[in-house]
């Protein structure tokens, strides 16, 4: 795979409940540790936001830019795959608010050359053949959904989800279920969704914490130098959100909604911890 591909940053804010320097914090660190980043890309609801001077604000399409799609299921984000400011078939990265890039984004733009569309996809549903033949002999009632908190994407790629939602949500046929990024994105790429190798996009509840310490500590050890490849980590997840894992501390022990546990330590996470909590430090002291 050519090591030269140049991308597209993607962030996506609305509302309070981030604060501008989430996407500062994450154009700070992607242009930090990458080289071939082409510019910044802020889908927003409004340009008046203390964003990087680096990146273009861009509205939100009229059509995405409802309440509703800003609630439960967050439809709104469906709207990405498909960038006015982008030119067509242009690699782009999307990197949730409540991750952290720790490592070079380059490395996973490369995926692109393989499949239009790469997400974070969930043990133990991921993409698989299996999968898409079960989707295929169904009629697209079985489906695997990922995890819509990090993308790689070629932007307007043919059947994308923006071009299929609008269509359908226009034409009142899209289930309610479907009214949901995850679902939506699985259910209209099933046949092109593949998932991100694990050593370099990070779902953190699923990489560090396991049903049994035992079994936490044995994953520090045995998977320890592939961990050193992350360069996402996303913390998706009620009790795992970043700012829940920093108060916590090294001594209290995480557990998740499933009863995963584990510890914020540099050797339960093989050095993963202390890498993020040096890149919020940078991110301060710039």
């Amino acid at each position: 795979m050519r090591d030269n591909q140049e991308w597209w940053l993607v962030l996506v804010i609305w509302g309070e409940k981030y604060s501008d320097d989430d996407c500062n914090r994450l154009i700070f660190s992607a242009l930090r540790h990458s080289t071939n980043c082409k510019g910044v890309c802020v889908l927003t609801d409004r340009l008046d936001r203390a964003i990087d001077s680096r990146a273009t604000l861009v509205p939100f399409p009229e059509d995405f830019n409802r309440d509703d799609f800003k609630r439960s299921g967050l439809p709104i984000k469906i709207c990405m795959f498909d960038l006015p400011t982008v030119p067509e078939g242009d690699v782009c990265i999307y990197v949730d608010l409540d991750s952290m890039i720790v490592g070079n984004l380059d490395k996973i733009a490369v995926l692109a050359e393989k499949a239009d569309i790469w997400t974070i996809d969930v043990f133990p549903r991921r993409f698989s053949r299996f999968r898409r033949a079960r989707f295929r002999l169904s009629g697209g009632k079985y489906f695997t959904a990922g995890n819509s908190s990090c993308f790689v994407f070629k932007n307007r790629f043919p059947g994308n989800p923006t071009e299929k939602f609008r269509t359908l949500f226009a034409a009142g046929k899209l289930p309610k279920r479907l009214l949901h990024d995850d679902r939506f994105i699985g259910w209209s790429c099933q046949e092109k969704l593949r998932g991100f190798p694990t050593h370099l996009v990070s779902y953190f509840r699923l990489e560090f914490l396991a049903p049994a310490m035992w079994i936490t500590r044995l994953f520090a050890i045995f998977r320890k130098r592939l961990r050193q490849q992350i360069v996402v980590v996303t913390f998706a997840g009620r009790n795992t959100k970043l700012e829940k894992l920093l108060a916590a501390g090294k001594d209290e022990r995480i557990v998740d909604h499933h009863g995963r546990v584990g510890y914020w330590t540099n050797d339960l996470t093989s050095g993963i911890s202390g890498k993020i909590e040096a890149e919020l430090q940078a991110f301060k002291d710039r």
